[in-house]
């Protein structure tokens, strides 16, 4: 699914982090896959690049009204590659730009009903959208990589729903990897040493309570840094530090932490 850089290029040797971004796994499905059919293809105006794709697909279900709250990655049931529940297709796309230098600037969208409208030949409900728009950056500069990304979704929540389930979610994260050493280490020809720092934020219901006018809750915010070790450039060694604070709905704050070491390599 064309819906963020990372849904595109997801494949862990690739980055310095263990941990995915909280926006591309939270908001935005990743890794997303689906059922559908349609057009992908670039053109060359002058020294710059533009790629596109559009795609009509089956589509997030009902499941994405949680338990927990509005949780986009929940309405990925096994089901969206059997049938559509409302028969209406959703629609993903994705146009990004490269400059003549080492970047790419993209940008997508997904909009979709998701909740079923009939059951047994009966209207149920009327449709329901649940839409995302999503810009993402990767850029190199000399030894210096700088990646981010920021999503919006918008969901058509019912009347009786909106105590518990978000209709607005938004997030972002901004990563700077750099790297330190360029050399023969050991047995190993041009092995790289990078250091790394993430910083990520996410708010899964944007808003307000409209009994007391309390800001809502549901974000988190976290900070990463970590060294990754490359004895070639397809294989990283990575030792990581993650903070991380929460607020719960209910605007209760906790923080915790992790270290993680992790190995990564094409095969």
């Amino acid at each position: 699914m064309p819906v963020g850089r990372f849904n595109l290029a997801h494949d862990s040797p690739r980055y310095d982090l263990v941990d995915r971004p909280l926006v591309s796994t939270r908001i935005i499905p990743s890794t997303w896959s689906d059922i559908g059919g349609g057009l992908f293809g670039a053109l060359y105006p002058g020294r710059h690049k533009l790629t596109y794709e559009v795609y009509l697909l089956n589509g997030l279900g009902d499941g994405l009204l949680a338990g927990a709250g509005t949780r986009l990655p929940e309405g990925r049931g096994p089901d969206r590659f059997a049938e559509d529940n409302n028969g209406s297709p959703g629609v993903a796309a994705r146009v990004a730009w490269d400059p003549p230098f080492k970047a790419e600037v993209g940008l997508s969208f997904y909009t979709g009903l998701y909740n079923r409208t009939q059951q047994e030949g009966v209207t149920i409900d009327r449709g329901r959208l649940a839409s995302l728009i999503a810009l993402d950056l990767d850029a190199q500069i000399g030894p210096v990589t700088l990646r981010g990304e920021g999503a919006v979704a918008l969901i058509d929540v019912p009347e009786e729903s909106r105590a518990l389930h978000a209709r607005m979610q938004a997030g972002g994260f901004l990563e700077l990897s750099a790297r330190l050493v360029r050399r023969r280490m050991l047995a190993f020809e041009a092995a790289s040493l990078y250091a790394v720092v993430r910083l990520d934020y996410i708010d899964l219901d944007v808003g307000r309570r409209r009994a007391t006018g309390e800001r809502v809750g549901d974000e988190s915010a976290r900070i990463s840094v970590g060294l990754s070790f490359r004895p070639a450039p397809v294989t990283s060694l990575r030792l990581c530090y993650d903070h991380t604070w929460t607020l719960d709905p209910l605007n209760n704050v906790t923080r915790s932490g992790a270290i993680q070491l992790g190995v990564a390599s094409y095969f």
